[in-house]
């Protein structure tokens, strides 16, 4: 499916992005390490859209009291939450 986004080249065409899969998991945790705002934070609260801050990569985290759990990224939203996201 095409979300309708375009981008403007320099001599003012338009082209058309098409959606496509990350070449790996890897490439996909790097780019959402480097440029956090890609993880669509308007989507919890449009009025307030959250920015998230990176804290780590592949880091274990509990689940639940007791359990452990293994994330590919650690992020810190606005209120000091830690979220753990799974890119796959």
């Amino acid at each position: 499916m095409n979300p309708g986004i375009f981008l403007i080249q320099p001599n003012g065409d338009l082209v058309e992005m098409n959606e496509t899969p990350y070449d790996s998991e890897d490439l996909l945790q790097t780019l959402l390490a480097k440029y956090p705002s890609l993880l669509a934070g308007n989507q919890i609260d449009p009025q307030a859209p959250r920015k998230w801050l990176f804290i780590e990569r592949e880091s274990a985290i509990p689940s639940m009291e007791g359990g452990s759990g293994r994330h590919a990224l650690i992020v810190m939203d606005p209120s000091k939450l830690f979220n753990g996201l799974s890119c796959q």
